[in-house]
């Protein structure tokens, strides 16, 4: 039974979708679990800076935890848009607010969006790679996630001036990153949403999920990132026996 870690709902400021929408396709879908991971975001640069609304969040998902019951199981978690500028903020945050589950990625370097084209404007691939992989294990390092969110989430709008991308070139800072992830237990989370933008692999790329094996991390988590209905659970049944003949378990955590 799959489980799709990664979900929004209109409590995120880029999805207008209702929870329960989300939640009666994975059930039309076959999936035994879901977990809404709302955008979180600390950077008043940030468009969803100020967005999110907890109390009213928990509440609602409550709601849903009982309709659900026995049918599929739904956890309320976060989506926290990592800066290490804002550590303290966030865990100060997630202390107050007991959320069910907390993913983490790096949408933001320096206050630019990483998923933009903008972010790469007068950089060298050194810096604007060199900074993200930075940002990624200062995140894995704070302890404040329990998922590593689309690692590899900077391939978005990758300059055609870089010219392809050389995993061996970042070799010592995707070895670090990934043995970290396994040395603190975290987990790596395999992202679809890849696929439905034409990317070819999810995030992060098979290429690195198979460093993350060889290295010995032996478990992953699956997420959609869906923001409409229709994606939940998109592309899990043909990533899911990828990932088997990689010998990874595709975990169903709590």
């Amino acid at each position: 039974m799959l489980c799709d870690y990664h979900v929004h709902s209109d409590f995120s400021h880029d999805c207008s979708t209702s929870m329960e929408d989300v939640c009666e396709m994975a059930v039309r879908k076959g999936l035994s679990k879901i977990c809404f991971t709302e955008h979180l975001d600390f950077d008043r640069r940030d468009e969803g800076w100020r967005y999110f609304k907890p109390e009213k969040y928990l509440s609602r998902a409550e709601k849903y935890k009982e309709a659900y019951k026995g049918e599929l199981s739904v956890s309320a978690g976060v989506e926290v848009t990592y800066q290490s500028v804002y550590a303290s903020e966030i865990a100060e945050f997630l202390e107050l607010h007991k959320f069910d589950y907390v993913t983490g990625a790096v949408h933001m370097v320096n206050h630019t969006i990483v998923g933009s084209p903008g972010y790469f404007v007068g950089k060298l691939e050194d810096e604007a790679y060199g900074e993200y992989w930075s940002e990624l294990l200062s995140m894995v390092q704070s302890g404040l996630v329990r998922t590593v969110a689309h690692m590899d989430y900077i391939k978005n709008h990758r300059p055609t001036q870089y010219g392809p991308f050389i995993q061996e070139r970042w070799q010592d800072e995707l070895v670090q990153i990934l043995e970290c992830i396994i040395e603190r237990e975290v987990l790596l989370e395999v992202n679809t949403s890849a696929l439905r933008r034409g990317l070819g692999a999810p995030y992060p790329s098979w290429d690195i999920i198979r460093l993350y094996r060889y290295l010995g991390g032996n478990e992953v988590i699956l997420g959609s990132d869906a923001h409409f209905a229709e994606d939940v659970g998109a592309h899990f049944a043909d990533v899911s026996v990828e990932l088997s003949s990689m010998g990874l378990v595709v975990g169903a955590q709590t």
